[in-house]
């Protein structure tokens, strides 16, 4: 086709388009129009075979995907359902443990009251430890005693002598009288015991080099006991003290400062267990910021300063004296 011809045929086709306007009216439509508002679009013309089958395989594909996801749920319940049946057995077991340790408690004591005559309880609550509400709670089972007590008192009640104690009252109460009032020896007491373990558990720790050891304490039973300045004392009964009677008559500048303690000690043995002197701490005066941590050997412990305070500390002296820093 020649430039003219084209020329031509375009103008032709112009002529068309303006005929037809003028017959005819553009309507315009407004944004987001559509004549499919579910979104279902016709199916576009070709071969319908073909379609069918590239439908076939998307539907494949996507219940492949579900079939995966399927599986996965079901293992994930399958493990929660593996737990939780331990955790019921678990508890089955620990029930049946305590059932079966009331049982030989509620035996126990029972053939110990067979045979006890007067004193015998108070001579066992004495070693066992223990109160005598302990154990007649126990023996009419309302009370389970602890694994590790229980196993104490049966190996009190295995080795036990009844009527020792009495036998031995009656045969100093048959002894001739001797001339002169002379002192009778004494046993030493439950508390005199206590005290005498307590201190010699206390030195022991000493000599290891130690200030933390577990003792007997009269009020909690063997519990953890630490050394200031050579005297041992029951940790619990000075967390006592401590709230009952020293923490009231604190005030607020006291009471942060027992918290920046316990903070920078925490961070500073975290720092010690790592293999590293030097910390990030809370100061009074610069907030956070570095410390170092130092041993103290006439104190036996680990303290600590804030770098910040000690450089000003050092520059205040060294100005005092003259010398530049």
């Amino acid at each position: 086709m020649s430039i003219y011809q084209k020329q031509i045929e375009s103008e032709r086709l112009n002529n068309e388009v303006e005929a037809w306007l003028l017959k005819n009216q553009i309507t315009e439509l407004p944004m987001g129009f559509s004549n499919f508002p579910d979104g279902r679009l016709p199916v576009a013309k070709g071969n319908y075979a073909d379609k069918k089958q590239a439908e076939l395989e998307s539907l494949e594909r996507i219940e492949l995907v579900n079939q995966r996801v399927r599986e996965l749920q079901a293992r994930k319940e399958e493990r929660w359902k593996q737990k939780e049946q331990a955790r019921a057995e678990a508890k089955v077991q620990r029930e049946l443990a305590k059932k079966e340790r009331m049982k030989e408690q509620i035996l126990v004591l029972s053939n110990f009251f067979k045979n006890a005559i007067h004193g015998d309880l108070n001579a066992l609550c004495n070693l066992a430890m223990v109160s005598h509400k302990t154990i007649y709670n126990a023996k009419t089972g309302s009370t389970l005693i602890g694994k590790e007590r229980w196993d104490a008192i049966k190996d009190v009640i295995a080795n036990f002598k009844h009527g020792e104690r009495n036998a031995l009252a009656a045969e100093k109460k048959l002894k001739a009288p001797t001339r002169g009032r002379r002192a009778a020896p004494k046993k030493p007491s439950v508390e005199t015991l206590r005290r005498s373990e307590v201190m010699s558990l206390s030195k022991q720790a000493i000599a290891r080099g130690e200030r933390i050891f577990t003792a007997p304490c009269a009020k909690h039973g063997y519990t953890s006991y630490r050394i200031y300045s050579g005297v041992a004392r029951c940790l619990e009964c000075k967390l006592r003290l401590n709230r009952e009677y020293l923490d009231p008559k604190l005030d607020q500048v006291q009471l942060d400062r027992r918290e920046r303690a316990i903070f920078n000690n925490e961070r500073m043995e975290k720092a010690l267990a790592s293999g590293t002197n030097l910390f990030e701490g809370l100061c009074r005066v610069h907030g956070y910021t570095e410390f170092r941590a130092h041993r103290v050997a006439s104190r036996n412990k680990n303290e600590f300063r804030c770098m910040s305070c000690s450089k000003a500390s050092q520059k205040k002296f060294n100005q005092k004296r003259g010398v530049s820093a």
